[in-house]
């Protein structure tokens, strides 16, 4: 009879009490509810994609909208109408469509129902597709016109395409030139606005006929119009894909989401996140190091162990055992346990056999095209087996007592079936990997970047924070350091807005070469040690995004914020916020900071309320941490709270009087010092583990 591991049933019912809490969150919440969805209609007709992955609203739209704060609900118009619940969460209806010459006979009389409910907002990008078609697809310019002018624009089918005879004239080159100038595929056509409520982005002129303008990007408390060239130079997969648009400034006005706070998976208490995962591949391949000791023990050794920081790892159940109930655990079983051991790396798996083609079924002929080991014994291959049958061999046969693998990163095509992914948050786990991406000079655009997470079937894939050595040609012969050129994508996606975590992607065979392990360990030290970062484990940002996609809610009250269902994600960011955080008023926060124009609001619950303020009392709070912070008590002149780090720590309290005398207290031990000019002081320990920590006015 299997073993019963009550840690393990907490860990299965943990998902299940969350998403109880967050339902039940809601009713006792006050204020207005916030919509933070959006429902994006595509036409696969005009965008023909193989995967979900490559449809035009999750590989450009979904990543800015993210960053807003806002979850997009996908919905292809050749399956029918979306279902109603889409639509009455939705903040907005985005239609992404594309030039087309197939009619949708449902879609105008839908959307006409959808205008008339309020507050709900209209976003069009690039082509009109269906809606300027007929039901026997013929141009139908009447209906199109009617459709738009309920947000005071104009539209007729006079297009011009002379890029010398067209002028031009915009808002803001930074806000409509953004990565590449539109202007050398003008074209003159399109809507026209004429109400004043409207803004307007870009003016086209016709040089002999100057009185006839085109106004092809406009926002207005309706929505917006976004139309091409001027939105995004599509390209392809070889670094020629830009964003003429901006898309941040464009869907946070054409949203309305002028100081509405954004749930910020990637930041904790103030700091972008870091984490180094390890995918699996290659642990048992023997390393030119270490007068050739097994790569995973090059990486244990030279790494885990070298560096003060959290790990998350995998393991291949096929690289340690040829039997999935094996009597006696192998050498590599061992050396696996003894990585297992180190308190800071966190048990993964990357499978049993290691698929590449997560959504194809296995066939024993087939076995070396679609994994990367042939069957075991005593298994039985399935996608559901390789996530429940890896954690158990894991759990069972190379962690200790209280530890369990609750982490899976997904090997090749990382495409797994929402069934798949269903099973790994059965099992009370979270997922990692797939939408891996370069931002640098070969991928010159945050185009690039891919969005938080893939929502399929109701499941969240969270997708990795930036490339693996893959991404890298040279990688495995010529150039064994090109994997240091990562570093390019990591400061990107942090510089000026913060986009994903400072993500080490790493596998095994980083550690068979020299070469390939310096570059690994120079952008670990850089920015797991060197930056201002707040090293994780991957599950913690697993955690963050599964909570923001899912269970986030927010509610606007009369001087504020409230929010609720948070779970794991305890960052809110607020564009343009002038005001301060009262923190005599405010329950359940940590602290705040600035970072340019944005807030950063440090959450210490999954949920309480924000007061904002002009210039509130000072009061004693976080400024930032670099790891885990709780149970919080901010009073007049004193903060307290639980600190919980598998790493030097550093934790910057503000809000005290300048100059002013202080004590320190860590466990019960003081010591003296003092407020800066500012009110601020900075504590900092190499300890690890979790201590309580007091910064008082005597």
């Amino acid at each position: 009879m299997e073993k019963v591991h009550p840690e393990r049933a907490i860990l299965v019912l943990a998902p299940l009490l969350i998403v109880l809490a967050s339902l039940a969150a809601p009713a006792a919440a006050a204020g207005t509810p916030e919509k933070m969805r959006v429902l994006a209609l595509m036409d696969s007709d005009a965008h023909p994609w193989t995967h979900d992955i490559r449809d035009p609203v999750h590989s450009f739209v979904e990543m800015p909208l993210n960053y807003l704060g806002i979850v997009v609900d996908r919905h292809d118009i050749r399956t029918g109408p979306p279902p109603e619940g889409l639509v009455e969460n939705a903040r907005a209806v985005v239609l992404l469509f594309g030039a087309t010459k197939k009619p949708c006979d449902w879609l105008r009389p839908w959307l006409t129902k959808q205008a008339g409910r309020p507050g709900l907002r209209f976003v069009h990008i690039e082509d009109f597709g269906p809606l300027a078609l007929g039901s026997d697809g013929t141009r139908d310019m009447e209906s199109l016109a009617g459709w738009l002018s309920r947000f005071g624009l104009r539209y007729d089918d006079y297009h011009r395409e002379d890029t010398l005879g067209i002028e031009v004239e915009w808002i803001d080159d930074a806000l409509c030139a953004y990565e590449a100038d539109p202007r050398f595929a003008a074209t003159h056509a399109g809507t026209w606005s004429e109400d004043d409520g409207n803004r307007v982005w870009v003016t086209t002129r016709m040089s002999r006929d100057v009185d006839r303008p085109r106004h092809p990007v406009v926002t207005g408390p309706w929505g917006g119009v976004a139309q091409a060239p001027w939105t995004i130079q599509w390209g392809n997969d070889q670094g020629d894909r830009r964003w003429h648009l901006d898309p941040f400034a464009f869907f946070r006005e054409a949203l309305g989401l002028e100081r509405v706070p954004a749930p910020h998976p990637a930041v904790l208490n103030g700091r972008r996140m870091f984490f180094c995962h390890v995918d699996g591949d290659a642990f048992e391949s023997t390393s030119t190091m270490d007068g050739g000791a097994l790569a995973g023990k090059v990486l244990l050794d030279r790494v885990i162990d070298e560096f003060p920081l959290p790990f998350t790892v995998s393991v291949i159940i096929a690289s340690l055992t040829k039997d999935l109930d094996v009597e006696e655990p192998t050498d590599r079983m061992l050396l696996a346990r003894d990585l297992f051991s180190r308190k800071n790396v966190e048990p993964a798996s990357h499978a049993v056999l290691h698929p590449f083609v997560w959504q194809k079924r296995y066939a024993p002929k087939g076995a070396r095209r679609l994994a990367a080991f042939r069957s075991i014994l005593n298994y039985d291959p399935s996608p559901a087996g390789e996530v429940r049958e890896s954690f158990r061999f894991i759990n069972e046969r190379l962690l200790s007592e209280g530890r369990y693998c609750r982490v899976m990163l997904w090997s090749g095509d990382t495409m797994p079936s929402g069934a798949t992914v269903a099973e790994v948050a059965r099992l009370g786990g979270w997922n990692l990997n797939g939408g891996t991406f370069r931002w640098d000079d070969a991928n010159d655009s945050v185009g690039y970047v891919s969005p938080w997470a893939r929502l399929v079937d109701g499941s969240v894939q969270v997708y990795a924070g930036a490339g693996n050595e893959n991404e890298y040609d040279g990688f495995w012969d010529s150039v064994p350091t090109a994997y240091g050129h990562a570093d390019t994508t990591i400061a990107r996606t942090g510089r000026g807005r913060i986009l994903k975590p400072a993500n080490v992607y790493l596998h095994f065979y980083s550690a068979e070469r020299p070469g390939r392990l310096d570059a690994a360990k120079r952008l670990i030290r850089k920015w797991g040690l060197e930056q201002s970062t707040a090293p994780v484990f991957a599950s913690d940002y697993c955690k963050a995004v599964h909570a923001a996609v899912t269970t986030a809610r927010l509610f606007r009250t009369a001087d504020g914020w409230r929010w609720a269902g948070f779970g794991g994600c305890r960052t809110l960011r607020i564009d343009g916020e002038t005001r301060s955080v009262d923190f005599a008023k405010s329950s359940r926060v940590l602290g705040a900071g600035r970072r340019g124009d944005s807030l950063f609001i440090h959450l210490g619950a999954p949920d309480g309320t924000i007061v904002l303020a002009d210039a509130p009392a000072p009061r004693p709070h976080v400024l930032e941490a670099n790891h885990v912070l709780f149970d919080a008590d901010l009073g007049e002149t004193r903060v307290s709270l639980f600190s919980e780090a598998l790493c030097p720590r550093v934790i910057r309290f503000a809000g005290f009087p300048p100059n002013s005398p202080l004590v320190v207290s860590v466990d019960g031990r003081e010591r003296n010092t003092r407020a800066d000019a500012e009110g601020k002081v900075r504590f900092e320990t190499t300890k690890t583990g979790r201590i309580r920590v007091e910064v008082r006015v005597p």
